[in-house]
Order: C-alpha cells, then sequence, then structure tokens
C-alpha cells in the first residue's frame, strides 16, 4: 500500500469521524486520539520486551503490537488530512531532509 492509497482511504472515512464539531474542536479531538493510540502502543512494546508487569503479559501479542502501531499511523494521518496537509508532499520533504543528513559522506 501506498501513502496515497492510505490518505484517499482516509479522506473517505475522515467525514464519518466528523460529527457536528468544528475544525477546532476535531483537530483537539485528533490530538488526544493520537496520544491515546501512542500510549497503547508504548505498552505493546513495553510488553514485547518484557519490561511490563507479569501479570499484564498475557494482553501482549506481535500483531496486537502492529495494530497499535497501525493506529497511530492512520490518526497521523487522519490528522494531517484534517488539517489539509498533503502526506505524500511532507514526507518526501523530510526524507528528503533525513537523506541530506544522514547520507552526507
Amino acid at each position: 500500500m501506498e501513502v496515497k492509497e492510505l490518505s484517499n482511504f482516509i479522506d473517505r472515512t475522515l467525514p464519518k469521524w466528523a460529527g457536528d464539531y468544528s475544525i477546532r474542536e476535531r483537530v483537539f479531538v485528533h490530538i488526544a486520539k493520537i496520544s491515546e493510540e501512542v500510549g497503547e502502543l508504548s505498552e505493546q512494546v513495553l510488553w514485547k520486551f518484557w519490561w511490563q508487569r507479569l501479570d499484564k503479559i498475557d494482553k501482549f501479542s506481535d500483531e496486537r503490537l502492529g495494530d497499535e502501531l497501525a493506529d497511530v499511523i492512520f490518526s497521523t494521518i487522519r490528522l494531517a488530512r484534517l488539517l489539509d496537509l498533503d502526506v505524500d508532499e511532507i514526507l518526501s520533504k523530510k526524507m528528503k531532509i533525513l537523506r541530506e543528513r544522514f547520507e552526507k559522506k
């Protein structure tokens, strides 16, 4: 799957998440959602490396770890689309910056 396909999917599903809220309220909700998803991803990483309490370890799986990572990506791209940002463009721009930074000889 390409980022453009993912962005298009999110554009089609974004109105479902809109409700009767203003753009400011929707942006705030999406920021909170990203925070929630990052917390769930962090929890899965802690379990993967046995840094979580043993009585919680049964909640971990590699599949759930992947699901949580996908949730972070979806939520972040959804926020970008709410803000009318072109995800392909901003990722390409950042990749160029990172290439220049890390691929210098």
